[in-house]
């Protein structure tokens, strides 16, 4: 994979700093966008403006085509069964807190666990701690080894029955 190419679809990483080519680690908070992206925010800010599934003239009717065919070209790309299986959010937070609110809600049970490390992100556990508090869920937690990582067998430590998620960072 020729990372020069790659680089040259994101406009930002043109930049330098202090020299050198920037090198972007922040995704988990903004992900920097390609070319392709910008274009279509411009082109939706520049020519449409209207909210999906929220009007009932031309302008909105141009913008759920252009939603939909992008739910369409997902599903296709993702090899999804259906069509409403592709779920759009603002960002991985909001995804997250959506996946911990319907699988607590809808398959777990008051006393199962949700196991998670001692060293996880808030992001990254929250949502389940929230969307457990109705049901009763329990939060978990994998020990960590002198190294601060993850070890089979301190996983296998905790590892019970009663364990219905996993929720970890790789």
């Amino acid at each position: 994979m020729d990372i020069s190419k790659i680089r040259k679809d994101f406009p930002i990483l043109t930049r330098t700093m202090s020299n050198k080519p920037l090198v972007y680690l922040d995704n988990g908070a903004t992900t920097l966008k390609p070319q392709p992206v910008i274009d279509a925010v411009v082109n939706y800010y520049t020519y449409l403006g209207a909210n999906a599934h929220r009007g009932d003239y031309e302008m909105s009717a141009q913008v759920d085509a252009a939603f939909e065919g992008a739910r369409v070209r997902t599903q296709k790309f993702l090899n999804a069964k259906y069509k409403e299986e592709i779920v759009f959010t603002s960002g991985s937070s909001e995804g997250l807190n959506l996946v911990a609110m319907m699988v607590t809600q809808q398959l777990l049970n008051e006393g199962d666990v949700i196991l998670s490390d001692e060293s996880e992100h808030a992001s990254s556990i929250l949502p389940w701690m929230q969307a457990g508090k109705k049901k009763g869920t329990k939060i978990d937690y994998i020990p960590l080894d002198e190294e601060g990582k993850i070890t089979v067998e301190n996983f296998e430590r905790v590892l019970t029955d009663k364990v219905k998620v996993v929720a970890i960072a790789m």
